[in-house]
């Protein structure tokens, strides 16, 4: 049996910090980055995120001069068994046309990670 990747784009492994908050943009908390997308990001948090939500962030990407503000929706939400923590897909919602052009720079000048 073959499984098939079903992401529409390729993504690159991203170390950056971060941060997520309701989507009213209530009680900010840390973020863990892990790879980027055209199309989303991954990160891990402590928090158990429900599917299909809607969250504000803001991302400060490696060498970026300015911290990236976007919503985006919760696709997946993994238990990191024995980390107390959880690893997180989401799909941007809203991207300011600034920052999705940072966002496609960055991935179209790193190595693509396939997993």
């Amino acid at each position: 049996m073959f499984l098939r990747n079903r992401r529409m784009h390729s993504r690159v492994l991203l170390n950056a910090d971060g941060w997520i908050a309701t989507a009213a943009g209530d009680a900010w908390d840390p973020i863990k980055a892990l790879d980027i997308s055209k199309g989303g990001f991954a990160f891990v948090t402590k928090e158990n995120l429900a599917l299909d939500t809607v969250r504000q962030f803001r991302l400060q990407m490696p060498g970026g001069s300015r911290l990236m503000n976007f919503e985006a929706r919760v696709t997946h939400c993994i238990d990191l068994h024995d980390t107390n923590s959880y690893r997180v897909g989401v799909e941007y919602s809203k991207v300011e046309v600034a920052d999705m052009t940072t966002i496609e720079w960055y991935v179209d000048h790193k190595d693509a990670v396939k997993r």
